[in-house]
């Protein structure tokens, strides 16, 4: 199963019709979406009862969206959230 950040490389390669580039695996990769996993667990899934597994996919896709990324300030991202983090380094 390809990581958070493959998927994201690859994403982004399509976009700018770019090649992807094959590269060594990082245990970085791995780290960070079991942080996010933490922190989706604590934070908002053992806080809900979901009726089916297809209401829990659309609620935590749209807390992902709605919350962590926009308002979830983020040690690794220089403590603001993913998408001001995103904005910083493009502006750059």
């Amino acid at each position: 199963m390809p990581s958070l950040m493959e998927a994201l490389e690859a994403r982004r390669a399509e976009v700018l019709g770019q090649a992807r580039q094959l590269r060594e695996q990082i245990s970085f990769d791995n780290a960070v979406s079991e942080a996010f996993n933490s922190v989706l667990k604590a934070e908002y899934v053992h806080r809900h009862r979901f009726a089916s597994r297809s209401e829990a996919r659309l609620k935590i896709a749209t807390w992902t969206t709605d919350f962590y990324n926009t308002r979830g300030i983020q040690s690794m991202c220089d403590f603001v959230s993913p998408v001001d983090f995103e904005q910083q380094y493009w502006a750059q």
